[in-house]
């Protein structure tokens, strides 16, 4: 069976704003074109198979998919058992929630640790992994003031006589969702394109991480920045034009002058880069060490990729 399908949806034409959903189960196509001017919003996880030519000359958004963390709030200001972790999509190591002190320990007065950044894939794992699956980036983690961010969505588009992204095109696996007080951006997505033609990119191709909660407040510190994804386009011709795998920032600085519990920043989820640390905070003097994450990759793999998927 070809990588490129069968053709069995027919062409496909997209010239209104569309979104694909579980109805949209036969994604083999001859040629699918989406106008200049048009959004269209794939679930994460996708595989569009083309046995002609895939042309964007509108808007490809990716969904995202990995779930942030949450923090349930309680009366012991503790991190129990009601919080939920967040999600590391397809990587190594999920983001860390940020710890909480009630003002009891043996640390003046009150001390809290930021978590850890999610472990981004990187390497020779990542150029392998060609189908992620139902998720990309990871999630960020959460504080006990609020919410981490998902992480982006995966897309993988093969199509056997080539791939245009046209001026006028853009295709985002970014992570736009900012979480809440003191929580870590989400990694950003996951984009595979696979040509036995050509790839050619004159438009905007992103896979970016999400930042942190941008504003700081007394008693949390801030949250990491969530780590840049990865663009990989496998065709024997790429022209690899305009792509952002940037890095998210870390959460604005903490003023001073907080009250009991403090709370440290969420670790930021990872990518292809690490997601970045949240920031240790200390009662009326947040540490403010939180840190942005780190950029994704873009591989760009000259051959036929017919036996590689």
């Amino acid at each position: 069976m070809s990588i490129f399908g069968d053709g069995s949806a027919g062409s496909k034409h997209i010239s209104v704003d569309t979104t694909f959903d579980a109805s949209n189960f036969n994604l083999q196509f001859n040629f699918f074109t989406i106008d200049a001017g048009v959004t269209l919003t794939l679930p994460s996880g996708a595989i569009l198979r083309c046995l002609q030519t895939f042309t964007n000359r509108g808007t490809v958004i990716v969904s995202t998919a990995a779930a942030g963390g949450q923090y349930v709030n309680n009366t012991s200001s503790t991190i129990d058992g009601g919080s939920r972790p967040a999600h590391a999509g397809v990587t190594p190591g999920a983001a860390g929630t940020g710890a909480v002190d009630p003002g009891t320990v043996s640390h003046g007065s009150g001390y809290a640790i930021g978590g850890q950044g999610g472990i981004g894939l990187q390497g020779f794992a990542a150029r392998q992994l060609l189908r992620p699956g139902p998720y990309g980036g990871g999630g960020g983690a959460a504080s006990y003031e609020g919410d981490g961010a998902p992480g982006g969505g995966s897309l993988v588009i093969l199509a056997q006589s080539g791939i245009v992204n046209s001026s006028t095109g853009i295709i985002r696996a970014s992570q736009p969702n900012e979480p809440t007080y003191g929580a870590g951006g989400g990694g950003a997505g996951w984009l595979i394109f696979a040509s036995s033609g050509r790839i050619l990119n004159t438009g905007t191709i992103e896979a970016n991480g999400g930042n942190a909660y941008h504003f700081g407040a007394a008693s949390f510190g801030p949250g990491g920045g969530g780590g840049g994804g990865l663009v990989h386009f496998i065709a024997p011709h790429v022209s690899i034009g305009n792509v952002s795998v940037a890095a998210g920032k870390r959460g604005a600085d903490a003023p001073g002058g907080g009250n009991s519990p403090v709370t440290g920043g969420g670790g930021g989820g990872a990518s292809y880069g690490n997601g970045g640390n949240g920031s240790s905070v200390t009662m009326d003097n947040p540490d403010n060490n939180a840190t942005d994450g780190q950029p994704g990759a873009v591989f760009a793999s000259q051959m036929d990729p017919q036996y590689l998927f």
